[in-house]
């Protein structure tokens, strides 16, 4: 079964939920990595935080069923867009849930859609921040009991023995290589990613469907989902 996506801003006490999802939802995460030369080393790329994250929304707000105007959401909106303060952004199933900004709100009415407001909405990461008194007794304290533990660390440590292991060489001369079925597992519950596995082409998903397709008929959703634990029986030809 396909989980439906659903956005959501939750500003103080009120959530707004997007009514439609936008084709794609794409967040920017830039790191501010520099390069710089070591002696008898050669360049190095010294990492550090990453910056904060942007996320783009192209969608559009519509006349939900006569009950919910389109100038509703652009007016909450509007409204958060003045607080100046952050609100948290919600996507469920995809695991995005963090505190943002407005930095650009544009809504726009067509002609002929009078009832409907399309948009470009434009979000910031938000990291809270503020000033806090620090004891310097206390952090030179930590600092000399953090420096002496790593001396003490680095005196006891051992270097690592590296042992290569070979990885094993799948083959597919005789027809046990791949048995006769496969079970779905997390990971490979589609048939482009059983295909890929088993084969190392995508292409070939159209063999295990039509070897598949009447245990299949009612099992596989829109989303082209199987169910965990499916047993799928694997076609001659990708055993040959």
């Amino acid at each position: 079964m396909t989980i439906p996506i659903f956005l959501s801003l939750q500003y103080e006490h009120n959530m707004m939920k997007f009514p439609i999802n936008p084709e794609t939802l794409k967040l920017d995460i830039d790191s501010s990595s520099s390069s710089v030369e070591v002696e008898g080393v050669g360049e190095v790329s010294v990492t550090s935080t990453p910056k904060l994250a942007k996320l783009n929304i192209s969608s559009m707000f519509w006349h939900e069923n006569n009950l919910i105007p389109s100038s509703m959401y652009v007016n909450w909106i509007r409204k958060w867009q003045k607080s100046k303060k952050p609100a948290r952004f919600i996507a469920t199933k995809l695991g995005y849930s963090m505190l943002v900004t407005c930095e650009h709100f544009s809504p726009e009415i067509r002609a002929g859609e009078e009832e409907d407001a399309y948009f470009e909405l434009q979000l910031k990461e938000y990291r809270p921040y503020g000033a806090r008194r620090l004891n310097v007794a206390e952090q030179n304290d930590s600092l000399a009991s953090k420096i002496k533990e790593m001396l003490s660390l680095a005196d006891s440590a051992t270097l690592p023995v590296l042992v290569e292991i070979p990885r094993p060489v799948r083959s597919r001369n005789t027809k046990e290589a791949l048995g006769n079925t496969f079970k779905a597992v997390t990971g490979y519950t589609t048939l482009c990613s059983i295909a890929k596995k088993e084969t190392g082409s995508t292409a070939k998903w159209k063999d295990l469907w039509e070897v598949n397709k009447d245990a299949l008929a009612n099992t596989v959703s829109d989303g082209g989902e199987i169910a965990v634990g499916t047993v799928l029986t694997i076609p001659d030809s990708w055993r040959k």
